[in-house]
């Protein structure tokens, strides 16, 4: 009787000793949250996912069947946020958050972006409804081997990203268009329905960035030029560099030569190494005419 009471005062006593221990601790998640934070042009990508590793398994084809919808993650659903309107395969997603669900096929993959995302697995009512957009992209087989599941905006541009996904070595790339030049079109012609300088240099200033309608772009910043009650480096370095882009090489250089010797350049070094990088960069590029 002596022995069994002492066995039983043995065993409470590792659990009060080693339970502590485990909650201190702490155990390690087999696949980590990650969050992500991108601005593109106006829009604010924000992507939450949880990352599994490969340990030592195959991915696609055998733990994740071909041909069956995938939560495109582990845990709860991999989801994606939009601050702005975007364009998927020609449906317009308004801003909001949205789960990714794929069906993974050996040569090509369907993308469904679906309204709900409070899901920890796939829906068992899947409801097409709820589907805002889908397309079917592409896989890409890579030299480089994804431990863990990596999805990341890539090829960034004003207008347009794609999300990539990638694991093992296989990756698709999910075109996004973004709402970037119907937004920024509608906020220049607000703004210049009464301008001042700072708003013809911003619109100007978009479109050399852009590389859309050049001449346009001189066009304001000449106005802005011709209403400021000064000469500012600035102005002269942005009408350089529409210059130079409409091939006119030999203004754009002289235009840069005078803004040098401005006072407020002279002893400026940050002004100035704007200028001089301009010229380099004309000079380097040949002589467009």
């Amino acid at each position: 009787m002596k022995n069994i009471f002492n066995l039983t005062l043995f065993i409470v006593t590792l659990c009060f000793v080693f339970t502590p221990s485990i909650a201190q601790i702490g155990i390690l998640a087999l696949s980590p949250l990650q969050e992500l934070k991108q601005t593109i042009g106006k829009t604010d990508v924000t992507i939450v996912y949880s990352r599994p590793a490969l340990r030592g398994r195959i991915i696609f084809g055998e733990l994740e069947p071909y041909g069956k919808i995938w939560r495109t993650g582990a845990n709860r659903n991999t989801k994606i946020t939009f601050s702005e309107e975007v364009i998927i395969n020609d449906s317009r997603v308004k801003p909001g958050t949205y789960a990714i669900f794929t069906k993974p096929e050996k040569d090509n993959w369907q993308v469904y972006f679906y309204n709900e995302t409070d899901h920890w697995e796939v829906p068992e009512d899947f409801d097409e409804s709820k589907v805002v957009a889908q397309l079917n992209v592409p896989t890409h087989q890579t030299e480089q081997l994804y431990q863990s599941l990596t999805i990341l905006p890539e090829n960034l541009t004003n207008d347009r990203f794609d999300l990539s996904i990638a694991w093992e070595h296989t990756k698709v790339w999910i075109p996004i268009q973004l709402t970037t030049e119907e937004k920024m079109s509608q906020a220049i012609a607000d703004v210049l329905s009464g301008p001042d300088v700072g708003d013809y240099y911003q619109a100007a200033r978009y479109r050399l960035e852009s590389k859309r309608d050049i001449p346009q772009a001189l066009e304001w910043i000449n106005k802005a030029i011709e209403m400021s009650e000064t000469r500012e480096w600035w102005l002269d370095l942005i009408k350089a560099e529409c210059l130079f882009e409409l091939g006119q090489s030999p203004t754009a250089l002289e235009l840069i030569a005078s803004a040098k010797q401005l006072d407020a350049v002279v002893d400026n070094e940050f002004r100035m190494g704007y200028l001089v990088r301009l010229e380099k960069k004309i000079k380097g590029e040949g002589m467009r005419n």
